[in-house]
């Protein structure tokens, strides 16, 4: 048991043992106090700012120092080693008052020897340096302010070589020397220092994951994205590439350029800007992947018309109104080449699909094909004809216009002899598919055919005169002389077999008709251009009234332009510079529709006659719905539609001298245009016979669309191909591979894209 002397003595030592403290939130704060203390008495102290951390560099030169350590038995020195750091820079701080001193140190490696640096003054202009020690330097420093004095201090004290804390986060980066500044490395190195910093990330994810999401959660990292100096940005992935999935990214990109019409180089800025998209490059050889593919399945056929020079004859000399030369170039390239799609290899692409989804059933395995028809000015003077058809079985895609697919389209115009020679070939697979079917999905199919378009390309494809002609019915022998007798009972009562076989027969036809294989009641007019055209009609007549009574002047006109600007409707009058007559805006379907129903005609007449005209045009607009919709009884549509043309035609009543007698009526019979017959004594006849469908299924809206749709394609300034110019197509022909790949892309869904949920934490 030890005595009482022995306890003492213990206690004794470790009262009188040095305590260091070193009070440090490094690297947070860069400002450091260093203590020893002995019996809580503190002996010195010092401060210290680190300036620079410095890096332990390879070869590092060990500083040795005698410190004095008291343990339990006795004093003894003991020696202690200190790393030297390289680009070491720390303000030091010590003693109190009058004797208080601050000095800056420095430590460089020059030819691997540390050069130690001391400086002092005012403004740290006067240096002490050595390249023996830090204790050298220090003794040096001493003695430089005072000659000849014995005085030591502690150099590793002095410069802050003792500080664990500095140490620590010094050894944390005592790689730091060895790598070099990302500026300084190759893109080969920067790219292998990103995949080692992703795999030090996915190896630690494992643990992080833990206590977030539960054990049962899996938790994956496809990828991580980081940038380097703010300059050098990367995006690692984890795993193989998903090759299926790389395909349908680069399809899905394909898909939308082309419905948004995104050029090559525009396309290269959004990819510049954004990562996740793919190159353009792989982008364009997909796009070429998908159309060579496609026609392999839905050839494409180029006809030679034989019309090179007709273009630059209508041209003449009055190229200026093409404003873009590369665009009169490529119209007169294309002039007399037609393009042609097979619509059996188009039924044997989509007919599978269509079985598949239910669309066609096998209990029923008639489909209804409508034949559509229409010209396009795409330039001032450069003009398109299409035919498209689309499969009326298809309810819920009859008025979109990816589902009525181009079979025919040429530079041109509509006319008799040019449409005969190029949609022969269509026509013929026309009269196969209603004579013999067609086998496709292991089934044969029988089809009805149908015709929509407007009066002009109607009147051709019958061999009929136009419609300001005498006879001018494709249903009827009405003449435009009858139009006032409503007396009569126009029925559909021409036959198709009869003007095939003997057209010059039967009144106003001049040529053989081109669709011989459709019936006369299967060929409906268009309900939109009913619409428009009536309005515009009915349109003219207000101003030919207001002209009549010589009211057409600058303050009618502002009142029109005021009541169309209350309706939003962009509307104005100009002066023809030529002809000195005035014209106005062309309004769209929308914009007719609104003046149709809302314009304030009693702004323009007086409040009885203004009620009869907006009578007159409500009932129009009444009718307008009812042949639109399904449900209208065809009778009741008929005896409304008889009325709505006797209103039309009210006489005058009394004698137009005397004002106190006179009523005045509405229009003459020679206003009334071949629309205003087709709708009232053939609407109610064909809404009767095609109920199933409904006569707004032979809506032209959808072919209009695909005509601005295509309009937009030739226009298109883009360097298809890759850029190559000896590559490149004719517009023309893009705009059918264009139709080819929205082929692909709508009978060949892409799976919907993971949705992300993007978030930043501040």
């Amino acid at each position: 048991m030890p005595s009482n002397a022995e306890d003492s003595s213990d206690q004794e030592n470790v009262e009188n043992k040095i305590q260091i403290e070193e009070d440090s939130t490094y690297p947070l704060d860069n400002n450091i106090t260093y203590r020893e203390r002995m019996n809580k008495i503190t002996k010195r102290s010092f401060n210290y700012i680190i300036i620079k951390e410095g890096v332990y560099p390879n070869g590092i030169v060990l500083n040795k120092k005698n410190i004095l350590e008291t343990s339990n038995e006795s004093n003894k020195f003991q020696k202690k080693t200190y790393k030297i750091p390289h680009g070491y820079v720390v303000k030091t701080t010590w003693g109190r008052a009058a004797k208080k001193r601050t000095v800056c140190c420095e430590i460089d490696y020059i030819n691997a020897i540390p050069q130690f640096r001391i400086k002092y003054g005012s403004n740290f202009q006067h240096v002490i340096s050595s390249t023996k020690s830090a204790t050298d330097a220090a003794i040096k420093y001493e003695r430089s302010l005072k000659p000849g004095t014995k005085a030591k201090i502690s150099g590793p004290i002095l410069f802050g070589l003792q500080l664990d804390s500095v140490r620590k986060a010094r050894e944390s980066r005592k790689r730091g020397n060895l790598i070099k500044p990302a500026i300084n490395c190759t893109p080969s190195t920067l790219e292998k220092r990103a995949k080692k910093l992703a795999t030090k990330i996915q190896s630690n994810i494992k643990n992080d994951v833990k206590g977030v999401y539960h054990q049962s959660d899996q938790v994956i990292l496809n990828n991580i994205e980081f940038s380097v100096n703010k300059k050098d940005c990367f995006q690692v992935n984890y795993g193989p590439e998903n090759e299926i999935n790389k395909t349908h990214k680069l399809r899905s990109v394909v898909k939308a350029v082309d419905q948004g019409q995104i050029s090559r180089e525009s396309y290269r800025e959004l990819a510049a800007v954004e990562a996740n998209l793919p190159r353009e490059n792989s982008v364009s050889n997909e796009r070429i992947a998908i159309t060579d593919n496609m026609n392999q399945l839905i050839k494409i056929s180029l006809v030679d018309m034989n019309g090179r020079d007709k273009l630059e004859e209508a041209l003449g000399s009055d190229e200026s109104e093409f404003r873009n030369p590369e665009i009169t170039q490529e119209a007169i390239d294309i002039m007399g080449i037609g393009i042609y799609r097979s619509i059996k290899d188009i039924l044997n692409y989509i007919i599978p699909y269509l079985k598949e989804k239910k669309v066609l059933r096998l209990s029923d395995t008639t489909i209804h094909l409508r034949i559509s028809g229409d010209g396009r000015n795409v330039g001032r003077k450069i003009k398109h004809v299409m035919l498209t058809f689309m499969i009326l079985n298809h309810k819920e895609r009859h008025h979109h216009a990816d589902y009525h697919y181009t079979t025919v389209l040429y530079p041109g115009t509509e006319n008799y002899n040019t449409l005969e020679f190029i949609l022969n070939p269509f026509l013929n697979e026309l009269r196969s598919l209603k004579e013999n079917g067609l086998e496709a999905a292991g089934i044969l199919w029988n089809f009805e055919l149908y015709f929509s378009s407007d009066w002009k390309f109607l009147a051709i494809c019958l061999g009929l005169n136009g419609p300001t002609s005498n006879f001018f019915c494709p249903w009827c022998s009405c003449s435009k002389h009858q139009h006032g007798d409503l007396s009569k009972d126009w029925r559909i009562e021409k036959n198709m077999e009869q003007i095939a076989t003997r057209y010059e027969d039967v009144n106003g036809h001049i040529h053989p008709p081109l669709i011989d294989m459709i019936a006369i009641n299967h060929i409906i007019f268009d309900e939109l251009h009913v619409f428009l055209r009536i309005t515009d009609r009915l349109w003219e007549l207000v101003l030919a009234e207001i002209k009549e009574r010589d009211l057409f002047n600058n303050l009618t006109r502002e009142v029109i332009m005021k009541e169309m600007q209350q309706l939003k409707v962009s509307f104005c009058f100009w002066e023809n510079k030529e002809s000195h007559n005035w014209e106005y805006t062309s309004l769209m379907g929308d914009d007719k529709e609104k003046v149709l129903r809302f314009f304030n005609l009693k702004l323009l007449f007086r409040p009885s006659r203004a009620q009869l005209i907006r009578n007159l045009w409500d009932q129009f607009y009444q009718i307008y719905c009812a042949i639109r919709d399904n449900t209208t009884d065809p009778g009741q549509l008929k005896i409304q539609a008889i009325d709505w043309l006797s209103l039309f035609l009210t006489p005058s009543q009394g004698d137009p001298n005397d004002p106190r007698t006179f009523i005045q009526g509405l229009y003459l019979p020679s206003h009334v245009t071949p629309y205003i017959h087709a709708l009232v004594y053939h609407g109610w006849e064909l809404l009767e016979k095609h109920k199933r469908w409904g006569l707004k299924a032979f809506s032209c809206s959808a072919v209009e669309k695909k005509n601005h749709n295509q309009v937009s394609t030739f226009f298109r300034k883009t360097l298809k191909n890759g850029g190559n110019p000896l590559k490149r197509k004719s517009a023309i022909q893009e705009i059918i591979e264009y139709e080819n790949r929205t082929l692909y892309f709508t009978y060949n869904p892409l799976p919907e894209s993971k949705k992300i949920k993007k978030l930043r934490i501040k």
